[in-house]
């Protein structure tokens, strides 16, 4: 049965049963089956959140269950990886905030969000800038093909604030 919207946004429903979708710990189910939640823990699994009858009501659609599940190891790693990923988001975030430091009150070429490890840019020269200084970052048209190329970079937690600083540096000295 194809899936329809709710017309009252309140997730997605098929014909004739209504799912209510919205976050977790208001009463209805959240449906995280797959995409970027999953993808930031490296898992290939999915996860359904919500009250005990709400899931109890979701088990009993084929729509939502039938799948074959996770391997175990997958589960394990994931269920006892909250420490690290709790370390690694906070050394993300101290690297996000030294580049927008490190950035402040400069009229560099380059886009971020502060607290956000990533950055991008439509200066034409900026990626062979970067390039030459040692700093390989991703350089392609967007949104589509036909579009001039724009530089754009993530910033992983496992760099250095010393990373961080030859970044910084390197995009103050494009001119």
């Amino acid at each position: 049965h194809p899936e329809r919207a709710d017309p009252r946004g309140r997730g997605h429903r098929r014909p004739g049963r209504r799912l209510r979708t919205h976050a977790a710990g208001t009463g209805g189910a959240l449906p995280a089956a797959g995409g970027a939640g999953r993808d930031a823990f490296g898992l290939p699994a999915g996860v359904i959140l919500g009250s005990a009858a709400d899931i109890e009501e979701i088990k009993k659609d084929s729509f939502w269950v039938g799948s074959s599940p996770p391997n175990p190891a997958f589960c394990y790693a994931g269920l006892h990886s909250m420490e690290a990923y709790q370390d690694q988001s906070t050394k993300s975030k101290a690297l996000a905030n030294r580049f927008a430091d490190n950035l402040h009150g400069i009229d560099a070429s380059v886009t971020y969000e502060p607290g956000y490890p990533a950055f991008c840019s439509k200066a034409p020269e900026l990626f062979e800038h970067l390039k030459s200084a040692g700093l390989l970052v991703n350089h392609f048209a967007y949104p589509d093909i036909t579009a001039p190329p724009v530089c754009r970079a993530i910033l992983p937690a496992c760099l250095t604030l010393e990373d961080i600083d030859t970044i910084t540096d390197a995009i103050k000295s494009y001119v």
